[in-house]
C-alpha cells in the first residue's frame, strides 16, 4: 500500500465507529514494514498521521484520531526497540528468562 492508501484507509476506518485496534494496527504494520517509520519522503510517524487527517477530514479532529495518535506512537517506539526485548547482555541470543514464583502460603 502507499502513503495515501493508508491515510484513506484510516480515515474510513475512524469514520466506521465499528473498527478496532486490529484493524488500525495492520495499518500500523503495512507503513512500518514499508520503511514509512524510517524518515523516508514518505513518513507516516504519529504527528504526521494525524495533521494529514485532520487535513482531511476535520471532523475526525476533536475524536478518535488523538486515540489513535497515542497507540500508533506506542506500536513505533516497541516496534523500533524489539531488538533490545530478545538481546542478551552479551549480545550472544535471547536474555535468560524469568519467572516470579509465588512462595507465601
Amino acid at each position: 500500500m502507499t502513503r495515501n492508501e493508508i491515510v484513506e484507509e484510516v480515515i474510513r476506518l475512524l469514520r466506521d465507529h465499528h473498527s478496532g485496534r486490529r484493524d488500525f494496527f495492520k495499518l500500523f504494520a503495512e507503513a512500518y514494514n514499508a520503511g514509512m517509520m524510517r524518515g523516508s519522503d514518505d513518513v507516516l510517524y504519529a504527528d504526521a498521521l494525524a495533521s494529514i487527517i485532520v487535513a482531511r477530514a476535520p471532523e475526525l479532529a476533536e475524536g478518535p484520531v488523538w486515540e489513535l495518535h497515542r497507540f500508533w506512537s506506542d506500536w513505533t517506539y516497541a516496534w523500533d526497540h524489539a531488538a533490545e526485548r530478545t538481546a542478551s547482555p552479551d549480545g550472544q541470543g535471547p536474555k535468560p528468562r524469568t519467572t516470579l514464583i509465588n512462595r507465601t502460603r
